[in-house]
């Protein structure tokens, strides 16, 4: 497929998207147009610019046409529309064979498709000319048509019908086709003469005889004729076992100890005579209580009456007594006279005292009463004729000039005038030393160590010093590979827990990110890790927890994303992956015109749960990069180092350009569009135990001494060469064969 080639312009550009399938997670191959702007290239998954932004992509430019630009994208989409801007085609011999190829390929199909047509036009005219000759004559044609049979000499569509129905008649359904019948006749097709031998090979009848060699006679089959269906001979015996018998709830065995059991049951009879002779005894024995009890009784009622009234009293002077009782007790006038001293109370007067709510109130009346602190100090109060009224009456203690000693110093003259002669604004003697003005001083020059400086990086000029002793300075710190390599770089999936929460932090559920793009994560791959929105808008109650580990640990498999860490701790732990000193943390995130809220947790092996919080700020960007100093703690370590920081966490939340969770200042332009995470970094000067060579010293490969480098995994290029010569393998090499479109990886080229 040809296309388009776009003349150069010597001003301006051209704007070119294009459409791309992606194929197995990845598009590969050259752009359409030359000459393209690496740095206007952008991809999304939409057209014009549209859908998410692709961000995990490779360009490389092929050494012998630098014009052409090699794309490698990876994406979970269906499409991708990649943009870019370019000046112009680049005309190349490549282009020129091409057309050239194809011409000669048309010419070619041209003459065969000549070849063909003149081949097909000799087959008609030959075709013809055999028409003509075999043409037939009239009259052999009228001849031939006079042997047709006329409409009404033939049978039509439903006369033939009806024929086949009066053959078919009544016939059944399964006899009602002739292959049917076939079949039911064995496919004999001489079903007649077959039948007409067999019926001649059958036994004649003879009367009082069946068709069986066994002539009974007319007495026994009568005697078989009495025997039921299925009869057979049985002789019953005389005894049986009990044990054939089937009991059922109405008839039972009943052995020997049930039996004497129940014989020795009262009868009936017996019962009755027992129970009426033992109510009589019972009605007996309750009379002569009752009667007893009712004695008893009046003998008590009468002492009790004697005991309150006298002995002889009635019931109605019991009565009298018992309404004098209430009036006495009625009677508060002191009838019997009681005194004090009567009842040991001699001593106390008689004055009214106050309730429990009148004291409450008097002693929390604040404005009538004093404390003893408030009493001594008033007590240690001057008097009044103590205190001095008179400058003279003061001891000067602290040797203060006194007016005597000033003499006729000018006191009271203080006009800026007299002592501010320059108008300056400083007292004319204050802003000298010994009689000299501050300018007639040089200035003295000094200098700080860089870790004495303080302040932002990038509002501050540092000046590195001649030499520095065991330790390394911010500045110089990016020149050593080994303290600027990324220490969480290629962190497994395994180790990664992410969570999210739109109600503020209370409840947490999976994020639903794949293993690829939690380990893309901490790749520089830059995944998009979304803060969620809640009913499609950000909020300040949403937010996102990426919890990091350098242990490994024996998660049971199909563990759920919110119960991964319950196995994050020294019970489970099964190996150390990675070992360092965490110093500084790097996040790349999108806040989209607001702000995200990052705070930084740890916690050790043996406790968990007990999470520290390193720091707290406030990120920006649009995809861009924020710093947060992480102050230098351990990171991961030994399976028997449970006090150190095995766990960390980042926790993000969309915040306000005011640094805070207040909805209403959230932009509305972007109120739609989720917060990004896509890159987390973690950089320390300490490494005690590294799982691969970038976290180790900031470079995928290894190399020793010789400059023989290795590669952890596959190398894919465009172009690989030996010396001079590009080189390519499939079971052979040929140093002149030129590479194949397409990746050539790392294990293509062993042996070679």
């Amino acid at each position: 497929m040809f296309v388009e080639k776009l003349n150069k312009k010597q001003e301006g550009f051209y704007v070119i998207e294009e459409e791309k399938d992606i194929q197995d997670g990845k598009w590969e191959g050259y752009l359409e147009h030359d000459n393209a702007n690496r740095e206007s290239l952008v991809i999304y998954t939409g057209p014009n610019f549209t859908g998410e932004r692709v961000n995990n992509f490779f360009i490389s430019t092929p050494s012998e046409t630098p014009w052409k630009t090699h794309l490698k994208v990876f994406s979970n989409s269906e499409k991708i529309y990649v943009t870019y801007e370019s000046q112009g085609d680049q005309v190349e011999a490549e282009d020129i064979n091409q057309v050239q190829n194809v011409l000669a390929d048309t010419v070619e199909d041209l003459n065969d498709y000549k070849a063909a047509t003149d081949a097909s036009i000799n087959d008609l005219e030959i075709r013809t000319t055999n028409l003509e000759e075999t043409r037939a004559s009239k009259t052999y044609v009228d001849t031939e048509l006079n042997k047709v049979y006329k409409k009404e000499e033939v049978f039509n569509k439903e006369e033939v019908i009806q024929r086949i129905q009066d053959i078919i008649g009544a016939a059944p359904e399964a006899l009602d086709t002739l292959e049917e019948i076939a079949l039911a006749l064995n496919e004999d097709p001489d079903f007649a003469a077959t039948i007409t031998n067999l019926l001649a090979q059958k036994v004649d009848k003879v009367p009082g005889k069946g068709l069986s060699t066994e002539d009974f006679t007319t007495a026994e089959k009568q005697k078989l004729a009495g025997i039921e269906d299925g009869a057979n001979k049985y002789i019953h015996p005389s005894t049986h076992p009990a044990s054939m018998i089937v009991e059922t709830s109405e008839k039972r065995f009943v052995n020997d100890i049930e039996k004497a059991t129940w014989n020795a049951k009262e009868t009936p009879e017996g019962a009755q005579t027992k129970a009426d002779q033992a109510e009589q005894n019972a009605k007996a024995y309750a009379d002569i209580v009752a009667n007893t009890a009712e004695t008893n009784a009046k003998n008590y009622a009468d002492n009790k009456i004697d005991d309150l009234a006298g002995v002889g009293r009635t019931t109605e002077t019991v009565k009298e007594v018992a309404d004098d009782l209430v009036s006495h007790k009625a009677n508060t006038a002191n009838p019997h006279n009681v005194t004090k001293s009567q009842i040991g109370l001699a001593n106390v007067d008689n004055v009214k005292q106050a309730s429990k709510t009148e004291f409450d109130s008097h002693n929390n009346d604040t404005t009538r009463h004093i404390t003893a602190e408030e009493r001594t100090r008033w007590n240690n109060k001057a008097e009044v004729s103590q205190i001095p009224t008179k400058v003279s009456q003061l001891e000067n203690d602290r040797g203060y000039v006194t007016q005597e000693e000033l003499g006729d110093a000018g006191y009271g003259d203080m006009m800026k005038s007299v002592y501010d002669t320059n108008g300056d604004g400083i007292v004319d003697n204050a802003d000298k030393l010994d009689g000299k003005h501050a300018s007639d001083f040089a200035l003295a020059s000094h200098t700080h160590t860089v870790d004495a400086i303080t302040g932002e990086l990038e509002t501050t000029k540092l000046t590195e010093p001649p030499y520095v002793m065991g330790n390394v300075t911010i500045t110089s710190k990016p020149l050593f590979d080994i303290l600027r390599a990324d220490r969480t770089a290629f962190l497994p999936a395994s180790q990664i827990i992410i969570e999210k929460s739109i109600d503020g932090g209370v409840t947490w559920e999976d994020a639903g990110i794949s293993d690829t793009n939690k380990a893309k994560l901490f790749s520089g791959q830059r995944p998009s890790i979304t803060i969620p929105l809640k009913d499609g808008m950000k909020n300040t109650d949403c937010m996102l927890r990426i919890t990091i580990t350098g242990m490994k640990y024996n998660v049971p498999p199909g563990t759920v994303e919110t119960a991964k860490y319950n196995y994050w701790n020294s019970s489970y732990v099964i190996a150390r992956e990675r070992y360092f000193l965490a110093e500084d943390a790097w996040l790349w995130v999108s806040s989209h015109a607001d702000r995200i809220y990052c705070k930084v947790e740890r916690a050790t092996g043996a406790n968990p749960n007990n999470w520290t919080t390193v720091r707290e700020a406030f990120l920006a960007g649009w995809a861009g990069g924020n710093y947060i100093k992480l102050g230098g703690a351990n990171f991961g370590g030994g399976t028997s180092q449970t006090s150190n920081y095995w766990n960390w966490r980042f926790t993000f939340r969309t915040a306000t350009t005011s640094n805070d969770f207040d909805n209403a200042k959230l932009s509305q332009t972007y109120i739609t569009q989720a917060q990004t995470i896509y890159h987390i970094k973690i950089s320390g000067k300490d490494v005690w135990a590294s799982s691969n060579s970038l976290m180790y010293h900031d470079h995928l490969y290894a190399w020793d001494e010789n400059q023989n480098v290795t590669f952890p995994a596959n190398v894919t290029a465009s172009d690989f060469y030996a010396g001079s010569n590009k080189v390519w393998h499939a079971g052979n090499f040929d140093p002149n064969t030129k590479l194949n479109k397409g990746p050539l990886t790392w294990n293509d080229l062993k042996g070679v």
